[in-house]
């Protein structure tokens, strides 16, 4: 599908004849109703072959083909829909493919409930993934719960890892809690002592990569990023 044109800047429109507008005007109508002609004809062509899908790699090839169409709202939520397959491989390539909705609210909300619904690591690891990747902050709750909890420790990377995609600042004091929480805990007693300094092994460079990408600042202390 090719992209609706944007519309010229303010100031070249104003230089526009009343002919040339109108012209314009007529261009974009055209260009979104052959966007949108194409659109319906995807979903239609997809939702025939998903009838005759004969198994599950059918189905997640399918999921593939239509997120390959051009950015649309219609095409987001009939991806959407598949984040609930039964089928992992599926759920993974509806969730790969929203991942390309950068900054898209309905899809970071689809992949939130997605998360929370996810039932093994590696589900939640790829709901994260993609989270990040659309780096909308409706889901910066859902993702900090799964560094500011004790969550596993590959979960825990992946929200870490998801948070410094969001390119969000909100996403910094979040990353600086948790880290500042890990150099605490090594403090007290011994056991907590022992597994917050394992933790803190594990996830101190990935929290220190996170917090440099969201700031432009690289500091190897936490305390650093407080001065």
């Amino acid at each position: 599908l090719a992209p609706v044109p944007a519309a010229p800047a303010s100031d070249d429109a104003k230089d526009l004849s009343a002919e040339d507008k109108a012209a314009l005007v007529a261009a974009e109508k055209e260009q979104r109703r052959r966007h949108d002609e194409a659109v319906k004809q995807a979903i239609d062509e997809f939702k025939k072959a998903l009838r005759e899908a004969k198994n599950i790699s059918d189905r997640a090839a399918l999921v593939k083909k239509l997120s390959e169409n051009e950015r649309d709202p219609k095409v987001q939520a009939e991806l959407a829909r598949f984040l609930g397959d039964p089928a992992e491989t599926v759920r993974i390539e509806a969730m790969g493919a929203l991942s390309h909705y950068r900054r898209d609210r309905a899809a970071a909300a689809a992949l939130a409930g997605a998360l929370a619904g996810a039932r093994t690591a590696s589900m939640q690891g790829y709901a994260l993934d993609a989270l990040g990747a659309v780096g909308h902050e409706i889901a910066l709750p859902a993702i900090a719960r799964h560094v500011t909890e004790k969550t596993e420790e590959r979960v825990m990377l992946s929200a870490i890892r998801a948070l410094g995609e969001t390119n969000l600042a909100g996403a910094v004091p979040v990353l600086i809690e948790a880290w500042e929480k890990l150099e605490k805990e090594k403090t007290k007693g011994d056991e907590q002592k022992k597994a917050a300094e394992e933790r803190l092994k594990a996830v101190e460079n990935p929290l220190m990569a996170s917090v440099a990408a969201l700031t432009g600042q690289r500091h190897s202390t936490v305390s650093d990023y407080r001065t």
